[in-house]
């Protein structure tokens, strides 16, 4: 019973000054990636003014091969190498824009995840791990989706659902990406967060029934008896 309390009292929930500037950290360098959006769309109408040169360029090739009738071994293989070229730049582009689409999805998600106070290990793994329900539209719009459909906002119906209200049912769902507020006496649910990697207690049978799904699917790990970590024991009101 005493190392029992000992556990719980050494189990004590973040600083939350320290979770406030690990948040205002993020929002930073968010900030920053916006900057280097805004760089990449510009280097990407530059890539897009030399594909266009090259496309020029390969025009105006051809019209030199059809009236010279000569050295067509010599251009014919300088117009095979301005169309690799093209085509490399294209799937650049391209590569880039999902890389570009990809982090901005990722920056929204953590950043609800933070407001919801979640830390910031864990609302990057609880990100990472709804990423691929996520998408953008052309419009930038974000849009969350479930065996293909779009899923609608209860607060506004017929609009998406957004990263806040998401990360609002996240934190009811997945409770163990969100530690304890100080103060507050809510428990941990009978987890323990290890950056941000969720796991039960092998000895507490009502954490192992309440996230036996979340085991099932490797969610959520079965710590030995003897694993020396912190794990709250608490339960869902």
């Amino acid at each position: 019973m005493e190392e029992k309390q000992a556990a719980e009292k050494e189990a004590a929930p973040p600083d939350v000054a320290q979770l406030a500037q690990q948040l205002e950290e993020f929002r930073t360098n968010n900030r920053e990636l916006f900057n280097k959006n805004r760089q990449f769309e510009a280097d990407a109408i530059a890539l897009r003014n030399d594909i266009e040169a090259l496309s020029a360029e390969k025009k105006a090739l051809d019209e030199q091969a059809a009236e010279k009738n000569r050295g067509s071994e010599t251009q014919e293989s300088r117009i095979v190498g301005l169309e690799e070229a093209r085509r490399l730049a294209v799937e650049e582009v391209a590569k880039e824009k999902k890389i570009n689409k990809t982090n901005q999805i990722r920056a929204a998600l953590v950043e609800a995840l933070g407001d919801q106070g979640a830390t910031m290990d864990a609302a990057g793994d609880a990100a990472q791990l709804a990423l691929s329900d996520w998408d953008m539209d052309a419009s930038g719009e974000l849009e969350y989706k479930l065996n293909g459909k779009i899923v609608y906002s209860h607060a506004t119906p017929g609009s998406n659902l957004l990263p806040p209200e998401w990360a609002s049912q996240m934190r009811e769902k997945k409770p163990y990406f969100f530690p304890p507020s100080r103060g507050d006496g809510a428990a941990a649910h009978g987890l323990s967060v290890l950056n941000g990697k969720p796991a039960v207690d092998g000895n507490d049978a009502v954490a192992l029934g309440r996230y036996a799904a979340e085991i099932a699917a490797g969610k959520v790990e079965i710590l030995d008896s003897g694993t020396d970590v912190q794990v709250n024991q608490g339960g869902r009101e």
